[in-house]
């Protein structure tokens, strides 16, 4: 009783934990992408020795239709940008710098946001087609189980007038 009078007293005063607690659903899209984004960072450095330097953007391309497949636009824009730094820092010569006597690799840049927007839309639409299913699926199993009700009310009034039809011939045939 004592505890839960002291915590009363730091809500009262604005120390409400719960309530000033950031949303983890709201963070963890972002932390994806920087997972992913580093994941390929380093799955490329593992096999630089191995593969051009041009191939890499297919990597980070991967990376980014990930995240759009899963967390939308603003996520998928998110690791676009980190992709292609890391791409430009990591990957291109001269490693570990962004200045370089050369523009930055605009191709590169524009393929990944025309992919993470054309994915994110796609993944937006499938979405939504998916919701709308869902609630026609139910409204249709709403109406399938009140048909099915009025069907099972037919069937016994049926059989009640079958009853009563029954009885009714064989009163009638003890009479004659």
């Amino acid at each position: 009783k004592e505890e839960n009078r002291w915590w009363q007293r730091l809500v009262k005063h604005g120390a409400d934990f719960t309530r000033n607690a950031f949303d983890i659903r709201k963070v963890l899209p972002y932390a994806v992408a920087i997972s992913i984004t580093l994941l390929c960072t380093l799955v490329g450095m593992a096999m630089s020795p191995y593969v051009d330097e041009e191939n890499f953007c297919m990597l980070y391309l991967l990376g980014v239709v990930l995240v759009s497949c899963r967390y939308g636009l603003g996520a998928s824009l998110f690791t676009v940008v980190l992709s292609v730094i890391s791409y430009h820092f990591f990957v291109v010569s001269p490693h570990y710098t962004l200045m370089r006597s050369e523009p930055p690799c605009l191709l590169t840049f524009v393929a990944m946001l025309v992919v993470a927007l054309t994915m994110s839309g796609l993944t937006a639409r499938v979405k939504q087609h998916a919701r709308q299913l869902d609630a026609r699926v139910k409204e249709r199993t709403y109406e399938l189980a009140v048909a099915n009700e009025a069907l099972r009310v037919e069937v016994a009034s049926r059989a009640k007038a079958e009853e009563r039809l029954k009885g009714a011939v064989e009163e009638l045939a003890r009479s004659n």
